[in-house]
């Protein structure tokens, strides 16, 4: 199996104004028009395909898979607190860093594969 391709296919979703495949990393940044609202320290782009310039939504932003490694984590600190055998010191040994990294990557991994581009509302 092509890693490169597997990778890839996390970032392939369908336009839904032009109906083709785009790679979400080459989304275009429109500048926005409209007035910033009382919250807004600085206006966010809207994205746009490049094919049909189109503007779109990424859901990745909002997928719950991005939490799961802070829950991991969160479980990891409780049951150190709960059970003598889970040391609070397991934490800070750099294997448990890198098992986290690899979690965080293999969730935001998913997130992305799961993720769909909507149609934004302008």
């Amino acid at each position: 199996m092509n890693v490169k391709k597997l990778f890839n296919s996390a970032f392939e979703k369908q336009c839904p104004h032009c109906d083709q495949v785009i790679d979400t990393r080459k989304l275009n940044k429109v500048p926005r028009t409209e007035v910033l609202k009382w919250f807004d320290f600085t206006p966010r782009p809207h994205l746009a395909c490049p094919k049909c310039q189109g503007h779109v939504f990424n859901t990745v932003v909002n997928s719950p898979f991005l939490l799961v490694p802070f829950g991991v984590v969160l479980l990891i600190l409780i049951l150190s607190l709960y059970l003598k055998s889970v040391n609070i010191w397991l934490v800070s040994i750099p294997g448990y860093q890198v098992l986290f990294t690899l979690i965080m990557f293999g969730f935001g991994w998913i997130a992305c594969r799961k993720s769909k581009l909507i149609a934004e509302k302008i």
